[in-house]
């Protein structure tokens, strides 16, 4: 009997009846972590949760001292690779985050190095507040969109005054200088709020006069980070700004209580939407963090039940670097919420149709097909890139992008702004799409290629070597098909069909786990790919188990 794990992204564009087919296989339970998992010497009994952004646990597994070994192991690290001697650090809303984050800053200082402390702010700020104060790097304390029991720390460096997260090799040596306790400890150095460093800006104060009229203020004190923000974001609409400004939008924004109230109502107070705020209370969590259908139905139920029509919803996690949407149904007068794809997708169009050169678009292999038609219609170079943020912006650095993201995290990067995943940049693109083509969202997206998607997890009892294993054997029976259009090994095993469907299949290295993920034009085909994946997954695991049981057999 195998264990597995089904998600049918039926919102949006999926027609019902495959939702219907994959629902009756098996329901989809929320994902802990979707970023690139790292292998790494932590033992099999440790819940902590390693990846290449940082680590994430509960309270009972990521305790705060292991927060501030983590912390400590990263300051070491970046001992060594950087010339300056100042970090920054920031925090979510969750209720442990305020500690966690006082457990960073101790370890820190007490490496010798100086802390800016930005308070409560989005992870793209903390990104963006490493590239304006050429600072070596910087601390994120946030578990994202894991549930709410759950935090975690993300690190970030300066890669060429660009806040980027540490490649795999470079989140690796942090994990092991963790794991022997090789602690650099120096003359302890100083802490300082943003504040103190507002000398160093001296952008408009966006922010400043909307929170002295605003509803609710969370931290007033770190508003010159978030002006800078806002004016790295404003400058770069350009002309947009007015386009969009003249449609007045009517907008649903929903905070998810998280790192973005209240810069995200301050872009949609500047850009003059009319704004239902909902779950606007830092802090206050009325839904689950992970901005998936289930937890958005009260959201589209309180948009139906508003007199005048909404033209979008923005949903966020609780650090601000994924935007899911939410488009009324112009048919039946309902809202749903738009499969994660959709955000990436939707900029992507709208900012390709605006240039004539430097049409590079870069995403990774987990982002929909409908991206790579998209820039096939507007005749534009599309890049794919591993899993992780990291590998993301480093391509869109190194050429030049227009335009990068993660379709399958609902994150937009656009390098005008800065080089990570931003809920401002994703407001701004889709508002600018809906100006332009002046239609509603709903409208726009079913002007795209029609792509059905899949995703499912397949639990096994083999070790990371034995899923490896695995997906060796996978590429040699997909080598066999008479219909391979693509193969590559770049992020686990993709397998591209000459009908356009495609499935990647990449395995975990922290627990016993196979991802799946199937795409194409046809959902019948997506949902029959990601079947055929698990029974063949399946069969060469208990090949691999018989295997192994045979040689202990012979060696005994």
């Amino acid at each position: 009997m195998r264990a597995l794990r089904c998600k049918p992204e039926a919102i949006g564009y999926t027609d019902a009846a495959a939702a219907r087919t994959m629902a009756a296989v098996t329901p989809w339970e929320t994902r802990i972590g979707e970023d690139h998992e790292v292998m790494s010497a932590v033992p099999s009994e440790s819940k902590v949760r390693r990846s290449i952004s940082g680590v994430r646990g509960t309270e009972e597994t990521l305790t705060g001292d292991e927060v501030e070994r983590y912390a400590s192991a990263y300051g070491t690290y970046l001992r060594d690779v950087s010339d300056t001697n100042t970090i920054v650090v920031g925090r979510d809303t969750r209720p442990t985050s305020k500690a966690y984050l006082e457990r960073v800053i101790d370890a820190l200082l007490a490496g010798g190095w100086d802390v800016i402390d930005l308070g409560v702010v989005p992870t793209p700020t903390v990104q963006l507040a490493i590239h304006r104060l050429d600072v070596a790097g910087g601390a994120m304390v946030t578990a994202s969109h894991n549930p709410i029991a759950y935090n975690g720390v993300k690190f970030l460096q300066n890669v060429e005054g660009h806040g980027m997260f540490l490649r795999e090799d470079q989140i690796k040596q942090v994990f092991a200088i963790h794991d022997e306790g090789r602690f650099d400890s120096r003359r302890r150095g100083e802490c300082r709020p943003v504040a103190d460093m507002a000398s160093e800006f001296s952008d408009p104060p966006y922010t400043s006069e909307y929170l002295s009229r605003s509803r609710s203020v969370l931290h007033v004190d770190n508003a010159v980070i978030l002006d800078y923000h806002l004016h790295r974001v404003i400058t770069a609409m350009g002309k947009d700004l007015d386009t969009i400004r003249a449609r007045s939008f009517r907008v649903a924004m929903d905070g998810c209580g998280g790192a973005g109230i209240p810069i995200d109502y301050v872009l949609l107070d500047y850009l003059y939407a009319h704004v239902l705020p909902v779950n606007d209370k830092p802090g206050v969590f009325s839904r689950g963090i992970e901005p998936t259908p289930a937890n958005l139905e009260d959201l589209c139920r309180l948009m139906s039940g508003e007199s005048s029509p909404f033209d979008v919803g923005f949903v966020t996690d609780c650090d601000n670097d994924r935007c899911v949407l939410v488009a009324r149904d112009p048919d039946t007068g309902v809202y749903v919420p738009l499969e994660e794809d959709y955000t990436f997708a939707i900029a992507v169009d709208q900012v390709l149709g605006t240039l004539s050169e430097g049409r590079t678009v870069v995403t990774n292999w987990s982002t929909s097909q409908m991206v790579k038609d998209i820039c096939s219609a507007h005749h534009a170079n599309l890049r794919r890139v591993p899993t992780g943020e990291v590998y993301t912006a480093s391509d869109a650095k190194h050429f030049h992008a227009a335009i990068a993201g993660e379709g399958s995290c609902a994150g937009v990067i656009d390098p005008r702004v800065g080089m990570g995943r931003d809920v401002l940049v994703a407001i701004w693109h889709v508002l600018a799409a809906l100006a332009h083509k002046k239609d509603d969202l709903m409208t726009i997206t079913r002007g795209y290629p029609h792509h059905a998607k899949t995703n499912c997890d397949q639990a096994t009892n083999l070790s990371p070597d034995g899923m490896r294993k695995i997906v060796e054997r996978l590429q040699v029976f997909y080598a066999g098909k008479p219909d391979l259009a693509f193969m590559s090994r770049e992020d686990g095993l993709i397998v591209a069909f000459k009908d356009h469907s495609r499935l990647q299949i990449r395995s975990s290295n922290t627990e016993p786990l196979l991802r799946v993920r199937t795409s194409s034009p046809d959902s019948g085909k997506s949902a029959a790919l990601a079947e055929e994946a698990l029974k063949h997954i399946e069969k060469f695991a208990d090949q691999l188990n018989k295997e192994k049981e045979s040689q202990s057999v012979s060696g005994g």
